[in-house]
């Protein structure tokens, strides 16, 4: 008996600690390679409170109107008087993701037949992060694209989600 409810106090330590490991970063199945391109064809406006350029569903859009629950990207400005991020050719590298984590409840993960389920509300924010580079527009200088899920396990963004939110203001073109 006490050999069972060592392996029991075992496997909900190791559960304690995979839920407690938010915000780790990971790769994606299909990370953004470095020497990427992002052609960007129209001018997307930045907006002045958050030094951001948002797009999503292919077209620039006012922060306040983003649903956080479809992919969105912004790209970050450095100069606070900067207006918008004109058309150009960006190099993209240092692809990386992240996810962060948020429940309430018996959000606890269990080892099921050896894979890693989980249950109880919550929801997680998925990020994919990469680095823009452009002699053209040096205050340009990262691109973050992101979701949230009710679905705390849910996939990280990619290459192809990447492109697709860009796809109509941008394309991305691999290396």
């Amino acid at each position: 008996m006490q050999s069972v409810m060592r392996i029991v106090a075992t496997v909900l330590a190791a559960g304690i600690v995979v839920a407690c490991a938010t915000g780790a970063e990971r790769w994606a199945d299909d990370p953004v390679p470095d020497g990427t391109r992002l052609s960007l064809h129209e001018t997307v406006p930045v907006s002045t409170y958050t030094r951001r350029a948002h797009i999503q569903g292919g077209a620039a859009v006012d922060p306040g109107r983003i649903d956080r629950f479809t992919p969105h990207c912004y790209i970050r400005v450095r100069d606070t008087e900067v207006r918008a991020v004109e058309p150009g050719e960006f190099e993209v590298g240092g692809y990386r993701t992240r996810r962060e984590v948020a429940g309430s409840g018996m959000g606890m993960p269990l080892l099921v037949a050896g894979t890693l389920q989980e249950r109880g509300s919550g929801h997680s924010r998925n990020e994919a992060r990469v680095g823009l580079y452009s002699a053209d527009q040096p205050h340009v200088h990262e691109m973050i694209c992101a979701y949230d899920s009710t679905v705390r396990r849910a996939p990280h963004l990619g290459f192809a989600d990447i492109r697709d939110v860009l796809e109509g203001v941008g394309t991305l073109a691999r290396p």
